[in-house]
């Protein structure tokens, strides 16, 4: 989530979360979310929360679905929501731009998404109680969340960390300012009054560690060759580093290791739903 009007990113020809990721020059694909999706009928209330660049928006409309898009930025929305040919979807979305869930308040829906939400959050709860009341009675929530034992989410909170002891002012909603385990994750969502239906990880432990080492030892290139030349210039952070061959082969390692590595991988997939109160 965005709270300022300008476009940081651009996921328009991305895989939608929904069916996996394209990052660390690896296409991860998982069928988790589009699995409990078919079971959901057409036409159903979908909140989209912190629904960012549209991307998760856009594949829900056409997939037939009815989907409030929420996020901080109206102006931002309205922006990415220029990006889409929405002549395909049967319904199109509603935008609604916030900070909480008090405009949709008292209304009912059968999914709510909220990829890379939680993260950004002080207080993951605070939203997590009011969101389950937005649920129906078999209504189910899709997220992810990162892993705080990755080298990626270590360097992160050293940054966060060190920028606020700077001085440094960080946008709402972009830093992250959760770092929990997956067991952590898990706990946080169950105390807030959920059943975790499903959960699994992914983007690899070898992947995900040698792209956050790449990135660490590049960063000097990255930032002196644009005062070098007085102008921007793009740098590939991973490059022939960490290229397509490279990563496909640290891929392979990964598959290879997951059942004993698993727990260091960097993202956390899960499927929610409320606890029924008879429980």
């Amino acid at each position: 989530m965005s709270e300022t009007g300008r476009r940081t990113f651009d996921r328009t020809k991305d895989v939608a979360k929904l069916l996996g990721c394209n990052t660390r020059n690896v296409n991860y694909r998982w069928s988790i979310f589009s699995r409990y999706l078919d079971q959901i009928p057409k036409n159903s209330r979908v909140l989209d929360f912190g629904a960012g660049s549209l991307r998760e928006t856009f594949e829900l409309s056409l997939n037939g679905f009815n989907v409030v898009s929420f996020d901080l930025n109206e102006a931002t929305m309205k922006a990415y929501y220029a990006d889409y040919n929405w002549a395909d979807c049967s319904v199109q979305p509603t935008l609604i731009a916030g900070s909480d869930l008090s405009q949709v308040t008292g209304e009912q829906f059968t999914l709510i998404t909220a990829f890379d939400v939680f993260e950004h959050l002080n207080q993951p709860k605070e939203l997590l109680i009011p969101m389950i009341d937005l649920l129906t009675a078999d209504g189910l929530i899709f997220c992810t969340v990162p892993n705080r034992r990755t080298l990626f989410e270590i360097l992160s909170r050293i940054k966060w960390k060190g920028g606020l002891a700077l001085g440094q002012k960080f946008n709402p909603g972009e830093p992250h300012i959760q770092f929990n385990s997956p067991a952590e994750w898990r706990a946080i969502f169950e105390s807030s009054g959920l059943k975790v239906v499903e959960h699994e990880m992914a983007i690899g432990f070898f992947v995900n560690t040698w792209a956050s080492i790449v990135s660490v030892i590049t960063l000097p290139a990255r930032r002196l060759v644009p005062r070098l030349f007085h102008r921007k210039v793009e740098i590939d952070r991973l490059g022939v580093l960490a290229g397509p061959r490279v990563m496909s082969v640290l891929n392979a390692i990964d598959r290879l290791t997951e059942k004993m590595l698993q727990g260091l991988y960097g993202w956390n997939l899960f499927v929610l739903s409320r606890i029924k109160q008879h429980q």
